[in-house]
């Protein structure tokens, strides 16, 4: 071994002096890592937008058919005070299915919670999918036991297999009221975080952290 050979050693190469200029590779390489930062604080900026913006997608069917016949009526019934299970009923008869799935003549509901359907419902337009006070379906029986306690006013609006609603509207309201429910016997009562915001909450401080180090990084190359 000539005498200008590094000795290796257990100890050796364990002092970094961080004060030390940056090399031009070192430089480049620097560069490069904050590039990959900032693709990764952007793409974590989008994830969150995604899950916090998210909407149902647009599934109504927009096709244009005639007019429902003026003889059909609908009407509602609900069971005694406190339960939130509406029937509707449609005289004459009609066959219903599944709101987009359903053939020329058919029909679906269009269930509104505490809305008025002259504003909420726009004239001659399919069904909004995007209004969580307006539940589309096939089904006579609509449960409400999600709007909490209180009055209530549902409307039941028959609605055409092209998606809009009959016109004039062919409906029904009624109101009812909703009973708090009883509190829970034991438990601390303690809110448990959904998912989401598990997934948000891991992404913030991704994002944090991800920033941090790469202002530091930025400083340094600078």
């Amino acid at each position: 071994m000539s005498e200008s050979e590094p000795v290796w050693s257990p100890g050796a190469y364990t002092k970094v002096d961080v004060d030390a200029p940056l090399t031009p590779h070192d430089k480049i390489f620097g560069r490069r890592c904050l590039k990959m930062f900032r693709l990764l604080l952007s793409l974590g900026v989008l994830a969150v937008a995604s899950v916090l913006f998210a909407s149902p997608p647009n599934t109504a069917n927009a096709q244009q058919g005639g007019q429902c016949p003026a003889s059909l009526t609908v009407a509602l019934s609900i069971p005694p005070e406190g339960a939130a299970n509406v029937t509707a009923t449609v005289l004459p008869e009609v066959a219903l299915a599944t709101p987009g799935q359903g053939a020329a003549g058919t029909y679906f509901f269009a269930w509104l919670a505490d809305l008025d359907p002259v504003t909420a419902l726009p004239a001659g337009q399919p069904v909004p999918v995007d209004n969580p006070r307006i539940i589309r379906g096939a089904s006579r029986t609509q449960n409400f036991d999600h709007l909490g306690a209180g009055d209530h006013r549902v409307t039941a609006v028959l609605v055409g297999s092209d998606g809009v609603p009959c016109g004039p509207f062919v409906s029904a309201a009624i109101t009812f009221r909703l009973q708090a429910p009883n509190p829970p016997a034991t438990g601390s009562g303690e809110r448990v975080p959904s998912a989401t915001e598990s997934i948000l909450v891991a992404l913030g401080l991704i994002l944090v952290g991800s920033s941090t180090v790469a202002l530091a990084f930025s400083r340094r190359l600078h």
